[in-house]
């Protein structure tokens, strides 16, 4: 082997290495930095959610502590007057015109009578009153849109067998508890999506149960919610009670609503509806990290399929009152800073080849002899700079993240909110970029907003 032969061996071999330590370090500091963005992604994913859905349930809470103030302290057997059911009523309406996601609003006492108020399918309402005489029960229905007297109609059955409230769920969690609670989600008869009750007992000045009033809830705005959160295309979002029961995912349209329930049809045509759970997740590799994750017995995971990587976690919701949710989510980590990989990777790829080729040719050019000198050629664009360029670039965005995201965590929202937007100059379509910059803003120009999200 000459001399000649030897050194460029030398060099080539050196050029290698040199790309091999380029590129683990950079890989290196592409996955740190990956990590980083989807912790930072999932926190602020799961204070929304937390935010929202706790203010979605407190609000039913809040309208059943009023409702049983007023029943105790200025209704005597409200069931048995006239006037007072119409004042309650005029209330109940009040209450589901101001809060979209209640659908019924009820009181029934320890006679078994009741009085009720439901927002049908068409966003009209509906009175219900049953009374109770020991005798019989009577049923009857005053409706804003007589087309429902077709479903809902009045009727006199025997005591004995018919309607009486004080046999229900919901009236019998309040007498047991003795407190103000939530029932598990279920689905509702209506329209066989995800609801919740809450219910509390009222009692006299001598501590005897006088009645139980209940708020119906749906949970498909949660849903509708959930649709509205979704910070990269495949990030998905579950809220599960403790049954693992699916009580809201991301939802958009109809049909994703029908992916709360599981239809079944019996030989006869009847269809009968069951609860979603992790376990029947409609999306395989949904159902696969969820069921993964539980198994595990942590609170997130790095979960490999097929050579993606997804950090699924889970996160108590107290939602106050006995109710307990667990909200989960899953983010693709390639979406997060996948890009940024295959970039440096062929960034590197590229340097190694051209310091490959850019030795060899000056070898050979130290080999052969001066050529004749011609006019010079026109100049042309250089692809090893461009790309040495583009490796510069993204060195720089990796350092603003870096130092964005202390400052973000020191809660300097101005002093972040400048590496953010340098971010954006290179990559203006860099989402954890955009989103760390939109709460910067959000935190500088509301700081109260930052309060309720510690």
């Amino acid at each position: 082997m000459s001399a000649k032969s030897g050194k460029k061996i030398i060099n080539t071999f050196l050029v290698l290495v040199s790309g091999a330590v380029v590129l683990f370090f950079m890989w290196m500091a592409v996955d740190n930095s990956a990590k980083k963005l989807t912790g930072v992604l999932e926190t602020e994913i799961q204070a929304s959610v937390i935010n929202q859905t706790t203010n979605f349930f407190s609000a039913a809470s809040a309208s059943n502590r009023g409702l049983a103030f007023m029943y105790y302290n200025y209704f005597n057997n409200p069931l048995k007057n006239q006037n007072t059911q119409q004042t309650l009523f005029d209330y109940f309406r009040e209450l589901m015109s101001a809060n979209s996601q209640y659908k019924m609003i009820y009181y029934a006492d320890t006679t078994g009578d009741l009085i009720l108020l439901s927002k049908m399918p068409d966003n009209t309402f509906s009175k219900r009153v049953v009374r109770n005489n020991g005798r019989e029960v009577r049923i009857t229905w005053e409706h804003e849109n007589p087309v429902w007297l077709g479903s809902f109609y009045n009727t006199v059955d025997p005591a004995a067998s018919g309607y009486d409230p004080r046999k229900r769920g919901w009236y019998g969690l309040a007498e047991r508890t003795r407190a103000m609670t939530w029932t598990p989600v279920y689905l509702t008869s209506e329209d066989n999506l995800p609801g919740f009750t809450c219910t509390i007992p009222i009692y006299d000045d001598r501590g005897r149960l006088s009645g139980v009033s209940s708020i119906d809830i749906s949970a498909v705005e949660l849903s509708l919610f959930l649709g509205t959160v979704r910070p990269t295309p495949g990030t998905k979002i579950f809220i599960a009670d403790k049954n693992n029961n699916i009580a809201a995912l991301q939802a958009q349209t109809e049909y994703d609503l029908e992916k709360l329930h599981i239809q079944n049809e019996d030989r006869q045509g009847v269809l009968t509806y069951n609860m979603a759970s992790i376990s029947t997740l409609y999306d395989e590799n949904s159902r696969f990290l969820l069921e993964t994750l539980l198994e595990s017995k942590n609170d997130s995971l790095s979960i490999d399929i097929e050579n993606k990587i997804y950090m699924t976690s889970r996160v108590l919701i107290n939602a106050g009152d006995g109710l307990e949710l667990f909200l989960y989510t899953i983010i693709p980590e390639d979406e997060v800073a996948g890009n940024a990989r295959i970039t440096a990777i062929a960034i590197t790829a590229f340097f190694c080849f051209m310091l490959i080729i850019t030795i060899r040719l000056t070898v050979k050019e130290k080999s052969e002899s001066v050529p004749e000198k011609t006019a010079p050629a026109a100049p042309k664009s250089d692809p090893f700079n461009e790309e040495l360029q583009e490796l510069d670039e993204l060195r720089k965005v990796y350092e603003f993240y870096e130092t964005g995201l202390t400052h973000y965590f020191k809660k300097n929202w101005a002093e972040g909110l400048k590496y953010f937007n340098g971010i954006l100059k290179y990559r203006p379509n860099d989402i954890p970029a955009k989103l760390l910059r939109g709460r910067c803003q959000q935190y500088l120009s509301n700081p109260t907003s930052q309060r309720s999200n510690d």
